[in-house]
């Protein structure tokens, strides 16, 4: 199945693949405007965001433990190296 699969891409200008990229840009767009929110009391995202752009130019591991730690962590550090989020879903030996 995977070789017959191996050229096909989901067709960019079908309904579902439009409305699920209007909806992701959506939330993005929710999370930038929580992530510029700095009145009291400081929220996840706006306390991320300094964190953030110093990831973003620093090769760095992150270690994230707790539930709202980490699932904000995930939406406001993005990964772009493997294996440089640690967190507690995070298993194995490599």
């Amino acid at each position: 199945m995977l070789s017959e699969l191996e050229d096909w891409k989901f067709p960019e200008k079908s309904k579902w693949m439009i409305d699920l990229l209007a909806n992701a840009q959506k939330n993005r767009d929710i999370v930038e405007r929580m992530a510029a929110e700095h009145s009291p009391p400081l929220n996840y995202y706006a306390a991320y965001t300094p964190i953030r752009k110093f990831l973003e130019e620093n090769d760095v591991l992150v270690v994230n433990e707790g539930a709202n730690t980490m699932d904000i962590g995930r939406t406001m550090m993005p990964s772009v190296l493997p294996r440089r989020r640690l967190d507690a879903g995070t298993f194995g030996r490599y």
